[in-house]
């Protein structure tokens, strides 16, 4: 069987060598690395017994691993570090902007009214869903949790395209939702006009 890697937007620096610039004495990695060499997850060693500690290493959850130079250093979504390969990183990453990240992000979904995924109903209500289309571009569509086959497998999030009542589509890659809006309010007729 194949999988696909869900979408999810990680944090990563490449290691340079160092972590603390030499001119100002400030860290210039990221905050939550920077606290991860404060309290031990980072920290710098040696290779060999008799080698000055200019290697780094990680604390992850399957153990201690290396990072050489030029290695990203991850934190993944859980907010765990471990070290990864340049041409893994490349085969595997793309750079994101803000924009990628609302509502797209892995954590708290920002935005106005925009939830995780885990909490929209699955009783056939009607919704909004955010979600990246076949080329990776954000996409936001009315759907619906429902069986079309009848199927006790065979619920799924589906796109709800009135012009498309036939053949709804399904949404293979949900990030967040939010409820309808609410509809805008009729006006009223004023006595005596037509």
């Amino acid at each position: 069987m194949k999988y696909r890697k869900k979408p999810v937007i990680i944090e990563a620096f490449q290691y340079d060598g160092d972590l603390i610039s030499n001119h100002t004495g400030k860290y210039y990695v990221p905050d939550w690395a920077a606290k991860a060499f404060e309290d031990g997850t980072i920290y710098h060693g040696s290779l060999e017994p008799d080698s000055p500690p200019y290697e780094l290493f990680i604390k992850t959850l399957e153990g201690i691993h290396h990072a050489a130079v030029a290695d990203y250093v991850i934190q993944g979504v859980k907010g765990e570090l471990y070290p990864c390969k340049p041409d893994i990183f490349e085969m595997t990453y793309e750079p994101v902007t803000d924009e990628d990240a609302v509502p797209l992000s892995c954590g708290p979904v920002v935005g106005e009214g925009w939830q995780p995924m885990d909490t929209a109903p699955e009783d056939g209500t009607f919704i909004l869903i955010a979600f990246l289309d076949n080329k990776r571009n954000p996409v936001v569509r009315q759907a619906a949790w429902w069986n079309r086959n009848g199927c006790c497998y065979d619920h799924n999030w589906y796109e709800c395209d009135l012009d498309e009542v036939d053949a709804p589509q399904i949404i293979y890659r949900p990030l967040a939702w939010r409820p309808l809006p609410d509809a805008p309010a009729v006006p009223t007729q004023k006595e005596g006009t037509k």
